[in-house]
């Protein structure tokens, strides 16, 4: 095992608060895998702070491949760095102009390219609220 890495966030709104939502796991670059969700936690954007953080071992013995991130470019980087916050202010709304649903809909494309997938469904469950907020505004590209 190599060490630990975390996740990219996933934002939520809820009582109020903007948090970004990560999650901890695990790296074996010699196996070329990776263990599902050891930790979650939140931080809240607006005032730099904690808002939980949890064990989660349930994917500590979870072995999922390393993609390999050959296709995501610099530029896709960027644009997804740009993207994250724009959908940082986005998710405080209900309802999306036509432009921030392109703009969710290309993050979440984005977001999906960049990840590796075995890890999909842990970023389902750490962002379950976002992604169901996205759907709700008639995306559903992850």
């Amino acid at each position: 095992m190599d060490g630990i890495a975390y996740s990219e966030p996933v934002v939520t709104f809820s009582d109020g608060r903007v948090v970004d939502n990560f999650f901890t796991y695990t790296i074996d670059r010699i196996g070329n895998t990776c263990s599902g969700i050891i930790h979650t936690f939140g931080i809240d954007v607006q005032v730099p702070e904690v808002v939980y953080l949890n064990e989660d071992l349930s994917g500590e013995l979870d072995s999922h491949p390393l993609s390999d991130d050959g296709n995501f470019t610099e530029e896709d980087l960027a644009r997804y760095e740009q993207l994250y916050v724009k959908v940082r202010d986005m998710v405080q709304k209900d309802v999306l102009s036509d432009e921030e649903k392109t703009e969710l809909e290309e993050y979440e494309k984005l977001l999906k390219a960049l990840i590796t997938p075995g890890l999909s469904d842990s970023y389902k469950k750490i962002g379950a609220a976002f992604f169901e907020w996205a759907r709700a505004n008639g995306v559903d590209s992850f």
